[in-house]
């Protein structure tokens, strides 16, 4: 998948419909290079050939630890629903009052005058609580569906927190995200029969449609111009996957405008693990938190809006590269992929070998490797309070359902 996304991407780069600026020589050339170290690991073990690993052993038949698995998953998509009401309703409130299109600006400025979330309840709901636990079950849900062991209301209930959570963020992420976790799914499981096959490729056709909408509704709220809705649909999807190229070429350019002239090894890239150690430690133990330690500082640099066309702006979306360079220079494009290809590797023999946790982290992986054409993952606090959720259900549903943590 990684090498498919990124083939896609440097396609769209070529052809460049949207008339951005050419990406320098040097940023293509750091590119494939990082392509490159990325796929070594998986060279050396086809050559060496070795234990490829037994999938889905967790089979549909499991019915009893299933049950009790598929209960605790109910009950926490129903804690988060029942968490998101009140933001509903005051997301609802701005709707009517100022229109659709004030909800994003509302949600990722947090001092607006629109603003519905209070610096408190930010990060309960978006960055340690509510909003990770969400993908969390998500993930759970997507991953007994790829082995058949799932109830229709477990279905429902994360469509329906993926729906509110869309509608309350303005982000068309969310849905994009539920999409690719569904498909890595559907593409790994060994353990579906035939009729099981076509009937969750017909779940996945409407899936892809329900994304669909929901993509063109979030896009008509946040604002047309003066665009027709494929237009604007068809330049959305193109500067979300190539823009983050352009972007990243423009900061090797101007390596001190972006803070690439100092190294922070490590902080870039796991600034969200970073800060979620740091904002414990001040909540147990008062340990003030300096320097930088959170998302929000490691993206100051590209926060604002970069120029990458004569007429196009974009922010936030530098690919992985450019954490990896922040971290460590050149050298973090050959060492950083090796290490990453090397952990997916490992999670890829695990799946489904009743190692629960290795499967569920394997199915959030490739939303991380979808999203490095973009920007880096783990640099998200959220990410690893994702992280934190899974294995907390994964060792609730051990002990609870005697699966292999």
């Amino acid at each position: 998948m990684f090498n498919a996304i990124w083939i896609f991407v440097i396609f769209l780069v070529g052809i460049n419909v949207n008339n951005l600026y050419v990406p320098t020589t040097k940023a293509l050339t750091l590119i494939f290079i990082g392509l490159i170290c990325f796929n070594l690991p998986f060279t050396v073990e086809l050559f060496l050939k070795t234990n490829k690993g037994r999938h889905s052993k967790i089979t549909s038949t499991d019915k009893n630890k299933h049950n009790k698995a598929k209960s605790i998953i109910f009950l926490l998509q129903i804690f988060v629903l029942i968490a998101m009401l009140p933001l509903l309703l005051r997301v609802i409130s701005i709707v009517l009052t100022q229109g659709y299109e004030v909800v994003r600006y509302a949600y990722t400025n947090p001092k607006s005058e629109y603003s519905f979330l209070s610096f408190i309840e930010a990060n309960i709901y978006i960055y340690y609580v509510i909003f990770p636990l969400l993908y969390a079950t998500s993930l759970y849900t997507v991953f007994f569906w790829s082995i058949g062991a799932i109830r229709k209301k477990n279905i429902m209930l994360m469509i329906i927190n993926t729906s509110v959570l869309t509608f309350i963020s303005g982000e068309r992420t969310h849905y994009f995200a539920l999409l690719v976790f569904f498909l890595a799914a559907f593409f790994i499981s060994r353990s579906m029969n035939k009729r099981k096959q076509n009937k969750r490729s017909r779940n996945i056709v409407l899936l892809v449609l329900i994304v669909l909408v929901a993509f063109v509704v979030v896009t008509v709220g946040r604002g047309i111009s003066n665009q027709s809705i494929i237009r604007k649909l068809s330049d959305t999807v193109v500067l979300y996957f190539s823009g983050g190229v352009h972007i990243f070429s423009i900061t090797i350019s101007n390596p001190t405008n972006y803070g690439l002239d100092k190294l922070t090894y490590g902080l870039a890239s796991f600034s969200g693990l970073a800060s979620l150690i740091t904002t414990f430690t001040y909540v147990i133990f008062g340990i003030p938190k300096t320097g930088p330690f959170n998302t929000s500082d490691i993206q100051l640099y590209i926060s604002g809006n970069i120029q990458i066309g004569e007429s196009t702006y974009m922010n936030a979306f530098p690919t992985m590269y450019y954490y990896f360079i922040r971290d460590f220079g050149y050298m973090g494009v050959i060492i950083l992929p090796i290490i990453f290809s090397t952990f997916i590797l490992y999670l890829y023999k695990l799946y489904g070998e009743r190692h629960v946790l290795a499967s569920i982290m394997y199915l959030y992986i490739t939303f991380l490797i979808v999203m490095t054409v973009n920007w880096w993952e783990p640099q998200r606090t959220e990410f690893w309070s994702t992280t934190f959720y899974i294995i907390a259900i994964s060792l609730l549903i051990s002990k609870k359902g005697g699966y292999r943590a």
